[in-house]
C-alpha cells in the first residue's frame, strides 16, 4: 500500500478512497473466478483427495476464493472508510470555522 502514502493524495485527498476501491477490483475478479468456477483451476489440487477438512478440490478452491474475496475487500474497504470519514470530518470542521468567522 505504498502508493497510499504518496504525496499526490495529500494534494487531492478525495482520490484516495477511489484508488482504494479500484485497487480491489483485480483481486475481486480473481476471487470470484475461483469461487464460482465449475472446475478445478490448479491441476495439482486434483491429486489431493480429502484435504485437511475433507473438502473436495473444487470445494477447497471455492472456499479459498471466498476467503480471499472477503479478506482483500476488508483490507481495502476499512482504510477507504477511515479516510472518507476523516475527509468528511475535516470538511465539516472547515465549514464550521468558515461560518464562525
Amino acid at each position: 500500500m505504498v502508493p497510499v502514502i504518496h504525496p499526490t493524495f495529500t494534494s487531492r485527498p478525495w482520490t484516495l478512497p477511489l484508488y482504494l476501491f479500484l485497487a480491489t477490483l483485480p483481486c475481486d475478479a480473481l476471487s470470484a473466478f475461483l469461487a464460482f468456477c465449475g472446475h478445478v483451476v490448479y491441476r495439482p489440487y486434483l491429486s489431493h483427495h480429502g484435504g485437511m477438512f475433507g473438502l473436495s478440490p473444487l470445494e477447497d478452491q471455492a472456499l479459498a476464493g471466498a476467503l480471499m474475496w472477503f479478506t482483500v475487500t476488508l483490507a481495502y474497504l476499512i482504510p477507504a472508510l477511515v479516510v472518507t470519514a476523516q475527509l468528511l470530518t475535516d470538511g465539516r470542521m472547515r465549514a464550521a470555522e468558515a461560518g464562525a468567522s
